[in-house]
């Protein structure tokens, strides 16, 4: 992640435990998801690296274009490969599920925490729909529709 603001106590805490969350998503998605499961850990690691910062920028900054941006140029990739629509929502929910963990878990604060709660929620609830979106794209013209979106690492 880039310019940790060490005022900012939810920035302090997600660079703390970024290596922790990574690690808990790419283990969780390689075990609950059968699209990954074929997939090598370590490549989903490099993945969900890149999603994790993207999240945690957005979380941070209140943007959710970074997260957002990224996901437009790597589903597409992954749903054209013949993973399901139904994989990349429920890796959604396990990086929600995972963040909404360590926030209640680490914040004190309960209105910090509500807050951050509310965000995570709020921003996996445009992810959903960057990938339903996606996704129907795909279906209805084709694996070219909505730009080329490169071969992608992540996602």
């Amino acid at each position: 992640m880039s310019a940790l603001d060490p005022s900012d106590p939810i920035a302090v805490l997600l660079a703390a435990h970024r290596a922790a969350l990574i690690s808990r998503i790419t283990q969780r998605i390689q075990q609950e998801i059968p699209d990954y499961a074929t997939v090598a850990q370590a490549e989903i690691q490099v993945r969900y690296t890149v999603i994790v910062d993207a999240m945690s920028k957005s979380l941070i900054t209140h943007d959710p274009s970074h997260l957002t941006n990224l996901l437009v140029q790597v589903a597409r990739p992954r749903l054209v490969q013949g993973y399901t629509i139904d994989a990349l929502l429920t890796a959604a929910r396990i990086v929600e599920q995972s963040y909404g963990e360590l926030i209640t878990r680490e914040v004190s604060d309960p209105r910090a925490q509500t807050v951050t709660l509310r965000q995570i929620t709020n921003l996996i609830g445009t992810v959903r729909h960057v990938l339903s979106r996606l996704h129907l794209s795909v279906v209805v013209d084709g694996p070219q529709s909505v730009g080329d979106g490169g071969s992608g690492t992540c996602g």
